[in-house]
C-alpha cells in the first residue's frame, strides 16, 4: 500500500471517480481530477445542477461552473466558469493530494488482508485483495470492509469499502496515471490573448485533450489578421470552432474567468475545452 500512497503524491495526473451509497435513494457521483505543472484540481459533481469545481493551488484561485442535465441551459453566464471561495469550504478538502491518497494511508496502516485472487475488472488482469481497515473520517474512526484491485502495473483500479462488505458504500475507480490522462484536465496553452497563459479545461468528458490542445494550439498560433474568432463567434479549425473572448463579451460575462474556447459543436458549443485564467 505504501507504494500506492507513493503515487498520488509523485504522479503528474489521475482521475477518481466516486460513487457513495448512502441508502435510500440514487448514489451520488463525482470525479475528482488532477494534472500537475501546474498542480489543478477539477472536482466534478452530479446533480441538478451539477458543478465542476477548479482549484489552482499555486494562485489561491477556485473556480466553479454550473452543468444543467438541459443542454438548452448551459449557455450564457451560468454555463462560464466564475471565480469562487474553495478553500475552508465544506466538501472542499479532496481538491489535494493527500485526500486522494487517504483511503490507501488508511489500508497501509491498518489493513487486515484475508483474501486474494486473480480477477479481471473492466478488462484489465488484476489482483483482488479483500479484507478489514480501520477508516478515518472527520467524526472518527469506523472499521471498514473492502476490496481492491490492483493492475498487473501495481497501480489501483478499484476500490470498495463501507461498514458492510457485501453492499460498500464507496466505490472509487481510478484511471489516468502519469499523463495517461486524456480528458477534463488538458494542460496550459500560450498566447492566450489578455492573460498570455491559460489553463485547457474540457467542459464534457467527450472532449479529447490531445485533439482540443491541437486545435487551440493551431488557433492561438494564427496571424491576428487571419484569427476571425472573437467575441465567441468561431473560427474553424479542422471541425473545431474557437473563439475569444472580448473586451465586449467581457463586460456581458463580467464575472467569467474564460479567456476564449474551444469547442466541438457549434452551434451549442456545449463540449468545449476552455481557456480558463490562471490567476
Amino acid at each position: 500500500m505504501d507504494g500506492i500512497v507513493t503515487l498520488f503524491e509523485e504522479t503528474d495526473s489521475y482521475r477518481v471517480e466516486q460513487e457513495t451509497d448512502g441508502g435510500g435513494g440514487e448514489p451520488r457521483r463525482s470525479e475528482l481530477v488532477f494534472r500537475a505543472d501546474p498542480d489543478a484540481f477539477l472536482l466534478i459533481e452530479e446533480g441538478e445542477p451539477g458543478t465542476q469545481t477548479l482549484w489552482l493551488p499555486d494562485s489561491g484561485a477556485g473556480k466553479r461552473r454550473s452543468v444543467h442535465s438541459d443542454p438548452a441551459l448551459n449557455r450564457g453566464q451560468a454555463d462560464h466558469y466564475v471565480r469562487a471561495q474553495v478553500e475552508g469550504v465544506p466538501g472542499m478538502e479532496r481538491l489535494d493530494r493527500e485526500a486522494a491518497a487517504a483511503p490507501f494511508t488508511d489500508l497501509a496502516g491498518s489493513m487486515e488482508a484475508d483474501g486474494r485472487a486473480d480477477e479481471e475488472v473492466d478488462g484489465r488482469e488484476a489482483t483482488r485483495f479483500t479484507g478489514t481497515f480501520t477508516r478515518s473520517t472527520p467524526e472518527g474512526e469506523a472499521e471498514n470492509g473492502f476490496s481492491l484491485w490492483v493492475g498487473r502495473d501495481g497501480r489501483p483500479i478499484r476500490l470498495e469499502y463501507g461498514p458492510d462488505p457485501q453492499a460498500p458504500a464507496f466505490t472509487l475507480d481510478y484511471s489516468g496515471f502519469d499523463g495517461e490522462l486524456d480528458t477534463w484536465l488538458c494542460g496550459t496553452v500560450g498566447g492566450v490573448p489578455r492573460v498570455g497563459e491559460a489553463m485547457l479545461v474540457g467542459t464534457a468528458q467527450e472532449v479529447s485533450c490531445a485533439s482540443a490542445r491541437e486545435a487551440a494550439e493551431t488557433y492561438l498560433g494564427m496571424p491576428e489578421e487571419q484569427k476571425t474568432g472573437t467575441g465567441f463567434v468561431v473560427e474553424d479549425v479542422d471541425g473545431w470552432y474557437c473563439g475569444l473572448a472580448t473586451a465586449a463579451t467581457v463586460e456581458v460575462l463580467r464575472d467569467s474567468e474564460d479567456a476564449g474556447s474551444c469547442a466541438l459543436d457549434y452551434p451549442d458549443l456545449v463540449q468545449r475545452a476552455d481557456f480558463i485564467r490562471l490567476d
